[in-house]
């Protein structure tokens, strides 16, 4: 099993990740996992409809 392209995903969503998401060891908080979930949630139903 290789790594997949994006491409091979139906949907997809690209994000920058905020200042505000990283600590001072450059890694992405674990609570802002959840609000990269919401975001490509919300960009999914607006494509859909």
């Amino acid at each position: 099993m290789g790594v997949q392209s994006i491409t091979d995903y139906p949907q997809h969503y690209e994000l920058k990740t905020r200042w505000k998401d990283i600590d001072l060891f450059g890694h992405v908080n674990n609570a802002v996992f959840l609000t990269y979930i919401e975001d490509a949630r919300i960009m999914y139903f607006k494509r859909w409809n």
